[in-house]
């Protein structure tokens, strides 16, 4: 198959053929020729791996040296390389290019294509038309595009996320965690894998890209798209120094307090209203729990015989996101109860709930398998409750490690890997490890706990 037939769905195609200038120096009385390192790879061009509106992405010459066998062959800045000799660099990056650039010797044959240029000539026509005239010296050596039609990928260390585009994001750790809390998984009611805080200490918050509701695609080459939410912990405990991610933010963005656009978290709650009647002289009925990190209010608990509990549509855990109209979504435990305590008459509550299944999900099988939420009460035996927790250290969700065999939790049918929602019906999102591992020792008799499989 020749170069006319392989690459026909090219347009501008040139075959293009020059010899690689050597010197000769001495060696022990020797004469010996070695190809010059007066240019990047000899020939007098250097490339980039960049992104055509028309080409699509390849590896395109940049700049080209004057006097170069490139510049008198006839090749431009802006053509695309497809292949050096019988070698292809379609699908090639940067370095594998460069390596196979520089190993050639003598005479090198590139293929190149170019829409700019009329490519109604034979290949052998445009081997022997007159020269082009020289191109334009470039100011600097960093890479240069024509007309800016090639543009190299953007710096993962430096790209931004932009709605509704899966981005690549690289973050460097700096000898800290990400700072991440993460909820979702294929086990789970979310299915996907979303960012639910991020923590102001972390690597994450530093770098000041990721945002709470940030789908996670990929981690470190890992796929998230359809992963376990406990094998998704697996991977985020792993991680490197530096951290590349794929990332994809929902295009229903909000600005945040600094006017940059953040995912409303909203995104994967349920939000709806529930009225109660406050009686003179009583409560609603509810306890609150703020974040260690963040904001939000959560109810921690439900008193019996309450206004709440006689409503009977609130849950442990539900998020009270406004009081009569009145947001409190970043309020603090206090501000939101002094709310709460001057209510009179008709209170009408906006909750947040965590959604049943994500409108981001990755799966358009209704019939998917989802996780559950559950509740599970366990009596201490004289060797406590018989398991144990990790996570908890800055990033990551509360959930079991182990549970001992025969042991009350055992019993209770508590699994390996079940998510803690909350103890004794108050949420432990945001808590640290020692603070949960504190309200289970405090579990003298019995305790309860909400849990996600």
């Amino acid at each position: 198959e020749t170069p006319e037939e392989k690459y026909a769905n090219y347009k501008g195609l040139r075959i293009v053929t020059m010899k690689k200038p050597c010197i000769s120096f001495a060696y022990e009385g020797q004469i010996t020729n070695s190809p010059t390192q007066q240019s990047p790879h000899g020939l007098g061009i250097m490339i980039l791996e960049g992104k055509h509106a028309e080409l699509g992405t390849g590896i395109f010459i940049s700049d080209i040296q004057e006097g170069s066998p490139a510049e008198q062959a006839g090749l431009t800045v802006g053509d695309l390389i497809l292949a050096v000799n019988k070698d292809t660099l379609l699908g090639s990056n940067y370095d594998a290019a460069s390596s196979l650039l520089k190993k050639t010797e003598g005479v090198v044959t590139l293929v190149v294509c170019n829409p700019r240029k009329d490519d109604s000539g034979t290949a052998a026509d445009q081997k022997n038309a007159e020269k082009p005239k020289q191109p334009e010296k470039p100011k600097s050596q960093s890479p240069v595009c024509l007309d800016h039609s090639v543009e190299p990928p953007p710096d993962p260390a430096t790209a931004p996320i932009k709605p509704g585009v899966e981005s690549t994001i690289e973050i460097n750790k700096d000898k800290v965690g990400l700072g991440l809390s993460i909820v979702g998984g294929t086990d789970t009611l979310l299915d996907v894998v979303i960012i639910h805080e991020v923590y102001p200490d972390g690597a994450a918050a530093k770098d000041g890209r990721l945002r709470s509701g940030d789908q996670l695609l990929e981690v470190n080459g890992e796929n998230f798209r359809n992963i376990t939410h406990t094998a998704a912990l697996g991977v985020l405990r792993q991680t490197p120094a530096k951290v590349t991610m794929v990332v994809l933010r929902d295009e229903s963005c909000i600005p945040d307090e600094n006017g940059t656009e953040s995912t409303d978290i909203l995104t994967i709650m349920d939000t709806f209203d529930v009225e109660l009647t406050k009686k003179p002289g009583k409560g609603l009925g509810l306890s609150l729990k703020g974040r260690k990190s963040g904001s939000g209010i959560f109810i921690s608990d439900i008193m019996a015989g309450s206004a709440a509990g006689a409503d009977g549509h609130l849950m442990k855990g539900d998020q009270i996101l406004a009081v009569n109209g009145q947001n409190v979504r970043n309020a603090s435990q206090e501000e939101a109860a002094t709310v709460l305590k001057t209510t009179t008459g008709k209170v009408t509550l906006k909750i947040g709930r965590l959604k049943a299944r994500s409108s981001t999900s990755s799966s358009d099988n209704d019939t998917a398998s989802m996780g559950e939420t559950r509740t599970v009460t366990m009596v201490r035996r004289m060797d406590g409750f018989g398991f144990s927790v990790v996570g908890g250290h800055g990033q990551l969700p509360i959930s079991v490690k182990t549970v001992f065999s025969g042991s009350a939790a055992d019993s209770s049918g508590l699994c390996r890997g079940d998510r803690i929602l909350a103890v004794g019906g108050v949420p432990v999102d945001g808590l640290g490890h020692d603070e949960v591992v504190a309200m289970l020792n405090e579990a003298a008799t019995s305790v309860t706990l909400t849990l996600q499989s």
